[in-house]
């Protein structure tokens, strides 16, 4: 394949129970996933952890978290102590957070050859297991500089995929230090990270390509001599015919899917459906997908879409108490950042189309919460209203959740409070629709 198979010596023997076992296999029951990068969305669901005495996934991407710093700037292990240090302020036990290793695979460096793309990807796999990330799915669908397009076969992606968790095996057991041995999750058909305007389909993996990647997914791993790795594959993602685009929201269709379920639960009972892309389903959706047997459901730019909406309620709040020279002109100093940094939005948004950048549900202006000019905005925005409380007039206007819930006495007339509590509605909507 072009690549060298590093040296390595199967793992027998799993130091403790993954904790996702259990939980996974509860029946009507799902485990929640936050899939971003943002702390304020962190921050949010730990103390929501904590209050409700709940584990928390935490999973972040190849393109959020790497070895060159992805967008955020962070590495893996960066990440790693950040959380941990947030768990410590609010109390929570570190054991009931589980980080997880999401889309770890060759697509930041696609456009490299295969060869090199790969060799990347090793490279950031590796990174995330020695950083204690221990649920790691596993994406190789994507075609990489000399690929047939648009995609590489069922039998590449399962090569590659094998050959990417062997490194990740062998990094576990180089270091022995993680309490659990990884657990993974594979496929072949992944709706592509951040969703794609260009690529958005209402397609649902049909029966022969979920049998077929399976059986070939399972070859290529004991081809490896992964037969133990094998057995900690947990889940599979496939496309469910959901998702989201700039103003689109596209729902859960059991009708069109719920065939899919029988299938991988006859052959391979220990192997769940991951759900990608769950983002802004309705109630009933959210509980309908559990209930045909989705057991990872996860949550990323609607968690960031409602930290904005906050954002947007407290900045037009202090545009009517802050005098002109002392307010934070935090949208402002946003589309300034975006129009000179395009490039997140490409693929996404039309150049002159601001309101997209601002409200899609794509939500792309997350990939630029970490800009030095707009955290330091954010700070006056929060500073500002910290010493100017809001009145309960503009919360109603604005922030009509929260003025409800500071009404009630619930959460603090405070800037921090109102966006980790949007937040929170968010994130706790799904944790609710557990049957």
């Amino acid at each position: 394949m072009g690549w060298s198979v590093p040296a390595y010596s199967e793992i027998t023997d799993i130091d403790a129970m993954h904790p996702l076992y259990d939980m996974l296999h509860i029946q009507n029951s799902a485990v929640i996933s936050v899939c971003s990068a943002n702390f304020y969305v962190i921050e949010a669901c730990i103390q929501s952890a904590y209050e409700h005495d709940r584990f928390l996934l935490v999973e972040t991407t190849c393109n959020q978290v790497n070895p060159d710093g992805g967008y955020t700037g962070m590495t893996p292990m960066m990440f790693h102590d950040k959380i941990f240090s947030l768990c410590d302020e609010y109390g929570l036990p570190r054991h009931r957070i589980i980080l997880g290793g999401d889309h770890l695979g060759p697509y930041p460096w696609a456009s490299l050859s295969a060869e090199n793309a790969m060799a990347k990807a090793r490279e950031l796999i590796c990174e995330y297991v020695q950083a204690g990330f221990s649920k790691i799915h596993i994406d190789t669908s994507m075609a990489l500089n000399g690929d047939p397009l648009p995609f590489p076969s069922i039998q590449q992606i399962s090569e590659r995929t094998a050959w990417l968790c062997k490194a990740a095996e062998q990094t576990y057991q180089d270091l022995k230090t993680n309490e659990y041995a990884p657990v993974y999750v594979i496929g072949s058909e992944v709706p592509v990270p951040g969703g794609s305007e260009k690529n958005h389909t209402k397609h649902v993996t049909d029966s022969t390509t979920l049998i077929q990647t399976l059986n070939t997914m399972k070859e290529s791993f004991y081809q490896y001599g992964l037969e133990s790795a094998w057995n900690r594959v947990i889940g599979l993602v496939i496309e469910a015919g959901i998702g989201f685009k700039n103003h689109e929201i596209i729902d859960y269709s059991s009708s069109r899917i719920k065939h899919l379920f029988p299938l991988i639960g006859a052959t391979y009972p220990n192997i769940v459906f991951e759900g990608h892309s769950t983002d802004y389903q309705l109630d009933h959706s959210i509980q309908q997908m559990i209930a045909d047997g989705f057991r990872i459901l996860k949550i990323g730019p609607h968690l960031t879409f409602a930290f904005r909406e906050a954002l947007m309620g407290l900045w037009h709040i202090e545009n009517l108490l802050v005098a002109p020279h002392k307010r934070s002109h935090l949208f402002t100093v946003v589309q300034e950042t975006i129009h000179d940094h395009f490039q997140y939005c490409y693929a996404y948004y039309k150049e002159d189309s601001e309101t997209d950048w601002i409200y899609s549900f794509y939500d792309r202006i997350r990939y630029y919460w970490n800009d030095p000019k707009i955290q330091h905005a954010l700070s006056i925005l929060i500073d500002n209203l910290t010493h100017t409380p809001t009145p309960l007039n503009l919360l109603s206007q604005y922030l009509p959740f929260q003025y409800q819930k500071i009404r009630q006495g619930l959460i603090d007339n405070h800037p921090k409070a109102i966006i980790s509590d949007n937040i929170r509605r968010i994130y706790e909507t799904y944790i609710c629709c557990e049957l």
